[in-house]
């Protein structure tokens, strides 16, 4: 047992130091306490999981309780791969993109081709600006499949001729049968002087001479990487943008719109990464394998900024859209892997994806920006209903809060307490004033670390709540305790010290203790008969019961982000009074016993319901107490090695002890859950 509180080869050295004065404490009293102690101690190593198994089970599945929402849980992702709705919805953007890949599949064994009949040329401006009115200015249009002419059957017997007609600014091309075409032509005219009717801006349009036409071709085209329409097999955006004619007389001007086969097999590639990235991870969710179906996300991610990298290099006009893709994809990326907290998450996916929108905006890129708008307003209502409920939470402790609120008003009126309270807030001023209590045990918890850890172990102090709060669960060589099953071990060890102190402030200040009836409600009993109690149960669990485990776990999770060394109250008392005076008074008995140290002050019975104690919650849900963080040291607590475990003491009234009820102090972890206090 000497082993429980750090380093087992120190602390057998310290038992050794102690060996001369161990027997004759233990010889006196502590035969039952040793035993009550290893009964314990065999009951945990009896265990097939300890606690620490638990912790981690339930760490592993918290995103998968029922009260757990992308809103209200640290793994946002993971809840939502828990969900079969979102999966189911993951399941099908991931079926659309297997779509777009298996179009972008057929432009490539199809080279961008289409196979139509009918064929229609219009012209809209020519070269001097003026629109067209009457023939146009060109001796021939033919069409293209790879830049040969389409006028000849596909076994190259013969000419398929097409039947050309002429109509206000446009020209019509007829074939007995459907062509393959991805490109045409057309000769300019051949007499002078003109260059000025020559066509700058025009449209072909094709169709299966059925009347439904659509554009095949352009003055101006752009490769479309973005491109979702599967019956579309060309490659390019099309529109009638100025085209630079050549102004030599009877020349052919050839535009070529076939498929570019490295950018065009990236693309594929691109949307198949796309499916994958939606499609692995959905079903990792509905496998149950939250965790893996996140790390599939980050995966795809980097694989589609890899692939848009490529991208950059072989294509010059989509540049400043691919790198904006990579820019935020890669800060998508850096939120899932660094924002698990909820609020963070979704405070930078209003960022991340409302630079999508401006950028979508400056550049005149519609997609990015419909995209970047729509999450960014997703985001932003989320963060709003947040706020909204974390608000309205207080609404299921009103009614509890005005119970207690009026007990202690009912209390200070008729008993006459305002003067005691005053009072007991100055001294606790005082006792905080002592600078020892602020600093001593973060003070000895950064130097340890200072000589002994590296820098991005003292970055993640510096980030660390624990720390910041300055009181943490620590071993003699200051290393904060992260094993919940240790901590316990040392909370057994200590309770029954704690118990004998406990008893001995309460006799000395009137004290009572709360211990549950048989039919589970709140009694209050004296010092003797506590005592009575502890002889027939040494570890006194009725009187100074541990924390649940159960509990424990869900607050480790909930609240602490997994930071074990965080829980103070599993070792815990709770004595009671009959007035304010009391409550002062075993404060003082406390505060100078030598074997005690206080780390923390909690004080809530100001009438402000906040005393100047160091870290006083703003917001006690209505109750009123006194609550302390303290550590025993003394020679059974340094041999046991618990000397530095922190136990929490509450003092309290008992006119409000007698109204806390369990259906009320489940209403109150509820609310505490849900703002991960």
């Amino acid at each position: 047992m000497s082993a429980i509180g750090g380093n087992p080869a120190k602390n057998r050295r310290i038992s050794l130091k102690h060996v001369e004065t161990v027997p004759r404490v233990a010889n006196r009293c502590f035969r039952d306490r040793c035993v009550a102690i290893r009964d314990y101690m065999r009951l945990l190593a009896r265990q097939g999981r300890n606690f620490d198994h638990q912790l981690r089970d339930y760490d592993a599945n918290m995103h998968r309780a029922a009260d757990s929402s992308v809103f209200f849980c640290s793994r946002p992702i993971q809840t939502a791969l828990s969900r079969k709705v979102f999966n189911i919805l993951l399941i099908c953007l991931s079926a659309m993109y297997l779509s777009i890949t298996a179009a972008w599949a057929r432009r490539v064994a199809t080279g961008g081709s289409h196979k139509l009949r009918c064929f229609r040329f219009s012209c809209f401006e020519l070269r001097d600006g003026s629109r067209c009115n009457g023939r146009v200015s060109l001796q021939r249009v033919g069409i293209l499949h790879y830049e040969s002419s389409a006028e000849h059957d596909e076994a190259g017997v013969g000419p398929t001729l097409a039947e050309e007609g002429w109509g206000n600014c446009t020209i019509d091309l007829k074939f007995p049968k459907p062509v393959k075409m991805n490109g045409f032509f057309f000769v300019t005219a051949s007499g002078r002087g003109t260059e000025s009717e020559d066509p700058v801006r025009f449209l072909l349009e094709g169709s299966q001479c059925d009347g439904r036409w659509k554009v095949v071709g352009a003055s101006a085209w752009r490769y479309d990487w973005l491109k979702t329409k599967s019956e579309d097999l060309s490659v390019y955006r099309f529109w009638n943008g100025r085209y630079n004619t050549t102004k030599s007389r009877g020349e052919m001007e050839v535009l070529s719109f076939h498929t570019p086969g490295l950018e065009t097999l990236l693309i594929v590639l691109l949307n198949l990464f796309r499916t994958l990235l939606l499609g692995v991870p959905a079903m990792f969710g509905l496998l149950k394998r939250e965790e893996q179906g996140k790390k599939a996300i980050q995966v795809g991610i980097l694989c589609l900024v890899a692939n848009l990298l490529a991208l950059l290099c072989v294509d010059e006009e989509n540049r400043l859209g691919m790198m904006t893709n990579v820019i935020l994809s890669l800060s998508f990326f850096l939120s899932l892997r660094y924002f698990e907290d909820e609020t963070l998450f979704w405070l930078s996916a209003l960022v991340i994806f409302g630079s999508w929108c401006v950028l979508g905006y400056m550049i005149a890129y519609t997609a990015i920006f419909r995209v970047g708008l729509l999450v960014s307003l997703s985001s932003t209502c989320v963060l709003l209903y947040r706020d909204h409920v974390l608000s309205t939470s207080w609404n299921l402790v009103n009614f509890d809060r005005a119970r207690y609120e009026e007990g202690w008003r009912l209390f200070l009126s008729r008993l006459e307490q305002e003067e005691e309270v005053k009072q007991l807030s100055n001294y606790l001023r005082h006792i905080v004033g002592n600078a020892s209590i602020h600093s001593l045990q973060a003070g000895m918890v950064m130097r340890r670390w200072l000589k002994k850890k590296s820098f991005s172990d003292l970055l993640q102090m510096r980030f660390s709540s624990s720390v910041s709060d300055g009181v943490m669960q620590v071993d003699r060589d200051g290393v904060p305790v992260q094993s919940l099953h240790r901590l316990y071990s040392q909370a057994v060890c200590l309770q029954v010290v704690l118990a004998e102190k406990v008893r001995w402030w309460a006799s000395q200040s009137r004290g009572y203790f709360v211990v549950q009836d048989q039919e589970g409600r709140n009694a209050f009993i004296t010092c003797e008969e506590a005592l009575a109690l502890q002889d027939s149960s040494p570890t006194s669990s009725s009187i100074i019961p541990l924390k649940s485990i159960s509990r424990t776990i869900e607050k480790v999770a909930r609240s602490y982000g997994g930071e074990v060394c965080r829980v103070l109250d599993i070792s815990r008392a709770r004595i009671v009074f009959d007035d304010i005076e009391g409550v002062s008074r075993c404060l003082s008995i406390i505060k100078n016993d030598r074997d005690v140290e206080i780390l923390r002050l909690k004080g809530r019975m100001a009438q402000d319901q906040r005393a100047d104690c160091e870290e006083s919650d703003g917001d006690s849900f209505g109750r009123r107490d006194l609550m302390m963080n303290i550590c025993i040291r003394n020679e059974e607590t340094i041999c046991l090695g618990v000397e530095n475990h922190i136990a929490e003491v509450q003092l309290q009234v008992i006119t409000l002890a007698a109204l806390q009820t369990s259906e009320a102090h489940s209403r109150y972890l509820a609310v505490r859950n849900l703002r991960r206090e």
